[in-house]
């Protein structure tokens, strides 16, 4: 190898590196705050429920693609006879688009979904998995308005298994803050 194909390997390598597109890949962090309401189905009967939540996502964003973890909790009445405080718990994987026109999608899969409920009666657990899928408008400064659909179906009941699933689906407004480090 001779010195003049040397020099031009290393030319053309350092216009490749300076030409190439640079990787925008952040760290995510993004805290929320926001209100759901929905129905409940108990596999027999159908309840409305609403409530305040609360979580954060925490992952990966690299030119508009978002991948991380996503944990959500809250305090729901489930309007039943007497009525229910629920707490739910979502844990779940998330992935997500950042759009260069003030736009997002993104989808949840939430492999643990809890919803503890407590009542004058006592209380229970109920266990699952279920969906959780949003667009967010980011029009604002470091402000982004979502608006949610999450689906869980809940399959246990203080561990023990259910003879007909629980299901509750709601709509939600969020508002959260995107931060990328």
């Amino acid at each position: 190898m001779t010195l003049r194909n040397l020099g031009l390997g290393l030319l053309s390598a350092l216009a490749i590196g300076f030409a190439a597109p640079k990787a925008q890949a952040a760290i995510l962090l993004e805290p929320y705050l926001g209100y759901h309401t929905g129905k409940y189905d108990s596999g027999s009967r159908e309840y409305d429920l609403s409530g305040l939540n609360f979580g954060a996502r925490l992952g990966y964003q690299n030119l508009g693609l978002q991948l991380g973890l996503d944990y959500m909790t809250g305090a729901w009445t489930v309007k039943t006879d007497p009525s229910l405080d629920a707490e739910p718990s979502d844990l779940g994987l998330f992935v997500g688009y950042q759009f260069p026109v003030m736009m997002r999608v993104y989808g949840v899969y939430n492999l643990q979904s809890k919803n503890k409920a407590k009542s004058s009666a006592g209380s229970s657990t109920l266990e699952g998995s279920g969906i959780k899928l949003g667009v967010g408008f980011t029009s604002l400064p470091l402000v982004a308005v979502n608006l949610e659909y999450r689906s869980s179906t809940y399959t246990k009941v203080d561990g023990n298994s259910l003879s007909k699933n629980a299901k509750d689906n709601t709509y939600g407004l969020t508002v959260s803050l995107p931060l990328t480090f």
